[in-house]
């Protein structure tokens, strides 16, 4: 499984262009968030890169929403790697398989509808790095999504970070290859290297649960109980950590 819904305001007109007959469509949505934290209101805006083709693309261009526009996508987290002047370059995106326009005021607020969820069901592929941050214990791993386009398979692997009270329990409960579902939002954070502006994207935990046994158990599968967290309340699955503290 990798899906998941974006609701978002258009950063910037969306850029279309046509190749050999095949429509594409870039854009960014920027999303509103707010959470508390120790009695505090604090947010912060997430901007999120989007790719489309095909219908989706050609649905853009007939729409022609503007920036600003609060638009909702539905698609898939899509990993890819391209050689550039003798560079192996590396880039995430959501790839839109839906796009629909919210709404074109752009007076209106629309904090409220704004959305960032993505589910996954993949196998880890080591085992989850525990570190010591300013703001706490935060957990990093990746996760293989299998995926099947006309018979053949495609692997996405998935950078996840999980944050707060549920790092150490999932550095102590996961493992590589254990079968997980993941519940979080893409994250993207910005840095420079040799002078240039670059991004990295990945996915912040808000709640999973281990679809697999632990290693060594020994019960029934009427006896087994799945591992998983739930964010409280307080927090509601959102972090306080800067950018420099997200391992990608």
């Amino acid at each position: 499984m990798n899906k998941g819904r974006l609701i978002g305001r258009i950063a910037q007109d969306i850029k279309i262009e046509t190749n050999n007959g095949n429509t594409f469509a870039g854009l960014s949505l920027d999303i509103d968030e707010s959470w508390i934290s120790n009695e505090e209101l604090k947010s912060r805006t997430q901007r999120v890169h989007v790719k489309a083709s095909g219908q989706v693309a050609e649905k853009l261009e007939i729409m022609k929403p503007i920036k600003g526009n609060l638009l909702m996508i539905e698609g898939r987290m899509n990993n890819y790697s391209r050689e550039m002047d003798g560079q192996r370059l590396y880039f995430s995106e959501v790839r839109a398989f839906s796009a629909e326009i919210i709404r074109e005021s752009h007076d209106a607020p629309n904090t409220h509808l704004n959305q960032n969820i993505f589910c996954f069901i993949g196998r880890l592929g080591s085992d989850p790095v525990l570190r010591t941050t300013p703001k706490g214990q935060m957990v990093s791993f990746d996760i293989a999504c299998n995926e099947y386009y006309k018979g053949e398979k495609n692997t996405q692997w998935i950078k996840m970070a999980i944050f707060n009270k549920t790092a150490e329990n999932a550095a102590t409960i996961l493992s590589r290859g254990r079968l997980v579902y993941v519940e979080g939002k893409v994250h993207t954070s910005e840095y420079e290297k040799d002078g240039e502006k670059k991004t990295s994207t990945g996915i912040i935990v808000r709640s999973w649960k281990a679809l697999d046994k632990k290693p060594g158990f020994q019960g029934s599968n009427e006896t087994f109980s799945q591992d998983s967290y739930q964010p409280d309340d307080e927090t509601n699955g959102f972090y306080d950590a800067d950018d420099d503290e997200i391992p990608f």
